[in-house]
C-alpha cells in the first residue's frame, strides 16, 4: 500500500493518493481522521489495483516543530460484507522541496541539527525497548536534535513511528558496504576484494535491499531522505 498526503505551493490544500494491491471481490472503506474529526469516508468497489485521489482544504501540516498526524482507516469486506482486513496507517501533510538549492519543508528553510544513530541498547543490545526509543527520542528533542541518521542499515520499525508522532527528521539508509569484513581481511585481500565497489555480482542484491528499504519506510512523513 502506497500512501501520499502532498500539500500544493500554497499549503492550502492537498491531495491524498492512495494506491493498493488486492485479490479477490469485495469492498474497501476509506476514512481519513484527524483529532476524533472525520475529514472524509468513502466506499467502493475492491480492484486489483485500488486507487484513490481525495482533495483536502486546510490540512495540518506535519514538521519536526508541528507533527501533525491523521488517522488513515482501511477496511477491506469480502462479496459477503464481512470484514477481513483493517489496516490504520498514520499520515502526515508535508511538501518537501528544494528550492535554489536550499531544502524546505513546508515552504521554509530546513536547519538539521542531527545525530548518527546506531541502533544499540545497553541492556538489551541489539533489541531495543519501546520504552528505551521514546526516553531517546525524548532526549534528543530536549537538546534540540531534530533529525536522525540511521547509520548504516534501517532501523526497527517502531523508530519510525515514533519519529513520524515525535517531530524527528529521518535519513533513512541501507547497507551498500562490508562492515566487518574491509576491516579485518582488506589488508589481506585488498578493498577490490571485499567491497561491492562496481562489481556487477553485488548489484541484484544491493538493490533489492534498497527496495525493501523503501517499500517499508515510504509511507511515513518523518522519511525525507
Amino acid at each position: 500500500m502506497s500512501v501520499q498526503a502532498l500539500p500544493d505551493e500554497s499549503l492550502e490544500k492537498a491531495d491524498v493518493l492512495l494506491s493498493l494491491k488486492a485479490a479477490g471481490k469485495g469492498k474497501v472503506c476509506v476514512s481519513l481522521q484527524n483529532q476524533g474529526n472525520v475529514i472524509f469516508t468513502e466506499e467502493r468497489d475492491l480492484e486489483e489495483r485500488f486507487t484513490m485521489k481525495k482533495e483536502i482544504c486546510h490540512p495540518r501540516l506535519w514538521s519536526a516543530e508541528t507533527p501533525d498526524l491523521y488517522d488513515l482507516v482501511l477496511e477491506i469486506f469480502d462479496e459477503c460484507d464481512k470484514l477481513q482486513e483493517c489496516i490504520c496507517e498514520k499520515v502526515g501533510f508535508r511538501r518537501f522541496e528544494i528550492k535554489d538549492s536550499v531544502m524546505c519543508i513546508n515552504g521554509k528553510r530546513i536547519v538539521f541539527c542531527g545525530v548518527n544513530r546506531h541502533e544499540f541498547s545497553s541492556i538489551g543490545g541489539r533489541q531495543i525497548s519501546e520504552e528505551e526509543l521514546k526516553k531517546d527520542l525524548t532526549t534528543m528533542k530536549r537538546h534540540n536534535i531534530n533529525a536522525i541518521r540511521t547509520s548504516h542499515y534501517p532501523n526497527a520499525s517502531m523508530l519510525y513511528r515514533l519519529c513520524d508522532l515525535y517531530g524527528i527528521y529521518l535519513i533513512d539508509e541501507m547497507n551498500m558496504e562490508t562492515h566487518g569484513t574491509w576491516e579485518k581481511l582488506s589488508g589481506v585481500k585488498g578493498y577490490d576484494m571485499v567491497i561491492p565497489n562496481d562489481h556487477t555480482v553485488w548489484q541484484g542484491a544491493l538493490l533489492e535491499r534498497a527496495a525493501s528499504m523503501y517499500e517499508r519506510d515510504k509511507n511515513h512523513p518523518s522519511v525525507l531522505i
